[in-house]
């Protein structure tokens, strides 16, 4: 027996769908087109990051994101983006906030506890805060004058 994949494709998006009185939103969607070389944008960065707002919050996959978007935004007249497309713009939007600059972070605290150990010698609360941040004030100094 072969699988309708549209078919099964189509009910993996309603599981997602939820009916929503869109009247309790005060919704109105202004689409903002930036001067940009090719194709204009069909969906609004803030429409994204609303979409994108909801799948995380409710920890939706992306089919069920849709199939959600679509009854709350459907009723209002806004188009919603399938499935793919939102995976694609999720994958623009994430360079251009800086998502997934943990690495960076990581790396600062390895050097930090490298040079200074993991303990400080203070035993205040307000005398560890200013040691912090004077050992953090050292290696900045040390960073921008490209000794390290």
């Amino acid at each position: 027996m072969r699988k309708n994949w549209s078919e099964y494709n189509e009910e993996l998006v309603k599981r997602g769908e939820l009916l929503i009185d869109p009247s309790i939103l005060g919704f109105t969607e202004q689409q903002e087109q930036e001067k940009r070389m090719g194709r204009p944008l069909l969906y609004s960065d803030t429409l994204i990051k609303l979409i994108f707002f909801i799948k995380f919050a409710l920890r939706l996959p992306y089919r069920q994101t849709e199939g959600f978007a679509r009854k709350l935004f459907g009723s209002l007249g806004i188009k919603v983006p399938n499935f793919k497309t939102l995976h694609y713009r999720f994958s623009k939007l994430k360079s251009a906030v800086g998502y997934g600059k943990r690495w960076l972070v990581e790396s600062f605290f390895s050097v930090f506890k490298r040079w200074f150990g993991e303990y400080v010698s203070s035993v205040k609360f307000e005398n560890i805060r200013k040691e912090i941040v004077y050992k953090v004030g050292i290696i900045n100094t040390l960073l921008m004058a490209g000794v390290v």
